[in-house]
């Protein structure tokens, strides 16, 4: 007996052209994608989630975790004490229940060498079978934008109301110690008198030696 199976394998060559596809469009966009099924297993992910992890030290499991449960991963995190990770659980699983229809949410992901944020989206996959798209989107540079503003902002009250120059100063080094991620930084004024810089306002340094400290010209 003979049966024709050339519908059949018609629809299957479409159904996977269409995947092949779905998945060009995904790999084309600059955030990290990761799709997940109705139990939160991961399907997919998209070339630049595959890159992050390697450029961030993450082994084969992290760039490739097809068949990892998405919310196993986001429970051990908050079981080992990570309790920004709470909302993030909470909020995709509300999508994925149909409870509400998106979740987005800004975070800091900080490098040893960088600052970075990035926004995470969460939108329920257009299937019968349920599951759920998640993105991860670099915005440091609107955010390190922001926060330069924002310092800018702080400085130009400072010198508008205030008399005292040491406290402008102040104001001007929290700005800079937050905008380049310092862990200290000082303001030395020369004095004529003295011929010396002399600490005028300072940040992070715990010793009062740097405070009474003075550098004559010429020295050090």
């Amino acid at each position: 007996t003979f049966h024709d199976i050339t519908d059949r394998k018609a629809a299957e060559q479409e159904l996977q052209e269409t995947e092949r596809f779905a998945q060009t469009v995904v790999n084309s966009l600059s955030a990290q994608v990761v799709v997940l099924d109705a139990n939160g297993v991961v399907l997919s992910v998209n070339e630049a989630w595959q890159r992050f992890a390697q450029a961030n030290g993450g082994n084969s499991q992290v760039a490739q975790p097809i068949g990892e449960n998405y919310f196993a991963v986001l429970d051990r995190s908050i079981q080992a004490g990570d309790e920004s990770v709470i909302e993030v659980a909470e909020g995709l699983r509300a999508v994925l229940d149909g409870r509400r229809p998106s979740f987005i949410h800004e975070y800091p992901c900080h490098s040893p060498s960088e600052l970075r944020w990035f926004i995470m989206r969460a939108y329920p996959l257009a299937r019968a079978r349920g599951g759920l798209v998640i993105s991860h989107e670099n915005i440091t540079e609107r955010k390190l934008d922001k926060r330069r503003i924002e310092a800018l902002h702080a400085i130009g009250i400072a010198i508008a109301e205030n008399f005292d120059l040491r406290q402008t100063l102040e104001v001007v080094v929290n700005a800079a110690v937050e905008q380049l991620g310092a862990d200290a930084a000082d303001v030395l004024l020369f004095n004529p008198a003295t011929d010396t810089l002399e600490f005028a306002s300072g940040k992070g340094f715990l010793t009062e030696r740097v405070r009474a400290g003075k550098l004559r010209l010429g020295e050090g």
